[in-house]
């Protein structure tokens, strides 16, 4: 506001904002950007062997991604909820999520690779990868 005080609404949002960040933070705090290349409903991030695919359609039950290209994922996780099992379907990994998210704005799937996600190059998903 012009007198330098915020509105009730937006000291809800920040909040918000913050809550989020106490809980997923560590999917943005010290990250770059992941290797999978932003669509309307996804985003990566990533730091040393591990990607964050943000799942940012809470209703998105089965997701698809590329097969990351000489890497191998030895886990799988829904930060801030349970252990996932990717499958490998023609090139692709294929996870699928709780019908009721962690999170309704973002679920936040947690890939642990062999070695450094830094340096794997861009990765296109394609609109048609959710299932």
């Amino acid at each position: 506001m012009p007198d330098g005080r915020f509105e009730q609404r937006q000291i809800e949002r920040l909040k918000g904002i913050g809550n989020w960040l106490d809980h997923f933070g560590e999917s943005i705090y010290g990250t770059r950007g992941g290797p999978y290349r932003s669509t309307s409903w996804l985003a990566s991030t990533c730091k040393g062997n591990q990607i964050y695919i943000h799942v940012l359609n809470p209703a998105k039950t089965r997701i698809r991604v590329p097969a990351i290209p000489g890497r191998t994922v030895r886990g799988a996780r829904i930060l801030g909820g349970g252990e996932l099992h990717p499958l490998m379907e023609e090139g692709s990994l294929v996870m699928t999520l709780p019908s009721v998210p962690v999170d309704g704005n973002d679920t936040v799937i947690v890939l642990q690779l062999d070695g450094p996600a830094e340096t794997i190059m861009p990765l296109d998903v394609p609109a048609e990868s959710s299932l």
